[in-house]
């Protein structure tokens, strides 16, 4: 695998397109609507450090909200805006990577005073022709299916997941993606004992092929395989993928504990361990797994933080203070902090170690702050500042 290092990226998030090209956004705070600041959407090339941008002459909008079922495409969805009275009109584009085409896909309309607050939409893109449209109305949910192809609308009733919504989608190998139903909730909002604060949360393993033609016909939620599903008194805080394995929590509310589960979508085998030590949603974000062994990196006070191994519930290490462990792949580590200069002021700097020898197996070390790090087909991206 190799590392390698974008400088002065000055976006505010990425996620990948393909194994080539990754997808990258920035707000445009000098146009915007209803207080949204605009999108500015780039195409970036990690092997060339060049970009360009998609559809500059199209005011773009609400483009957090367009999450996709798959990071093997040649394509992206964009929406953009525009305000005609009471109205704000959505219109959504198909953009190709290969000639810089784009096309017409799909046009609606909704409220201005209440999108964006009592009103939100997701999209879910589950191919390029097939996009799965959620309105959320204080609490309530509505979707329905489009086909490009033919223009048909389908308006789903699947009882759970109209219930409850589509949270999040997470693409994984093989046609397949991971859906979480439902929302997370904090702690504070669930009575144990009272059904109406019963979070409903569920994730499973969807093929995309298949759940496109069941809910063409609705027939319900089936090609779901349940992974966890919440039983009372209980949510799911975050679901994350690292490689080919899916890491979670299941929060038992009453007891104020955790099971870190680790899921192996290949082998479908399951991981249980008991977080013992985290109770901090922020901490939990920080949980990897390295040869095998699950880890979550958590912080004693404001400066220093330990690795504790989550199979043995001990400290395999203290960090040096300041310094934070940011993301872990395989057996590569990426450490930030500032360091210090013979002369003149701590500069920030980012680091990669063979997981566990940090501090003695460097095999990288850059100046610059800390942005976001992804996995882009056989290489580890760095993105700094």
């Amino acid at each position: 695998m190799d590392i390698k290092v974008i400088k002065n990226f000055q976006k505010d998030r990425c996620e990948p397109i393909n194994d080539e090209y990754i997808l990258a956004f920035s707000k445009d705070g000098s146009l915007s609507l209803k207080g949204f600041p605009a999108d500015k959407i780039f195409i970036l090339n990690p092997e060339t450090s060049r970009e360009r941008e998609v559809a500059p002459d199209r005011d773009k909008f609400f483009n957090d909200n367009v999450i996709y079922a798959s990071n093997q495409r040649d394509y992206i969805i964009f929406s953009a805006a525009e305000k005609k009275e009471d109205k704000i009109i959505l219109k959504y584009y198909l953009y190709r990577l290969e000639d810089d085409s784009e096309g017409f896909l799909y046009e609606m309309e909704v409220d201005a005073e209440s999108f964006g607050f009592t009103e939100k939409i997701k999209v879910f893109v589950l191919d390029e022709f097939n996009l799965l449209f959620q309105t959320e109305k204080n609490g309530e949910f509505e979707l329905s299916l489009y086909s490009a192809d033919t223009g048909k609308i389908t308006e789903i009733d699947a009882p759970h997941l109209v219930e409850k919504g589509i949270y999040a989608m997470y693409p994984i190998a093989d046609n397949k993606c991971v859906v979480h139903v439902g929302a997370p909730v904090l702690a504070e909002t669930i009575r144990p004992g009272d059904p109406n604060t019963l979070t409903g949360e569920s994730i499973g393993i969807v093929h995309v092929n298949q759940m496109i033609s069941e809910l063409s016909i609705n027939m319900g939620n089936q090609f779901i395989r349940l992974i966890e599903e919440c039983r009372e008194g209980t949510t799911i805080p975050y679901v994350r993928l690292d490689g080919h394995r899916l890491l979670y929590a299941l929060h038992y509310i009453e007891d104020n504990k955790e099971d870190i589960i680790i899921f192996d979508t290949e082998t479908k085998s399951k991981t249980v361990r008991i977080n013992s030590r985290a109770v901090n949603i922020t901490e939990l974000q920080n949980t990897f797994v390295s040869d095998g062994i699950p880890y979550v990196v958590v912080g004693t006070d404001k400066k220093t933080k330990k690795i504790i191994d989550l199979n043995t519930q001990k400290t395999v290490m203290t960090l040096e203070s300041g310094d934070d462990v940011v993301f872990v792949y395989e057996d590569i580590a990426i450490l930030t902090g500032e360091k210090k200069k013979l002369f003149g002021q701590p500069a920030d700097c980012v680091e990669a170690y063979i997981f566990p020898e940090i501090y003695t197996d460097q095999v990288m070390s850059t100046k610059g702050k800390y942005i976001d790090c992804l996995v882009n087909g056989e290489d580890l991206i760095i993105f700094t500042n």
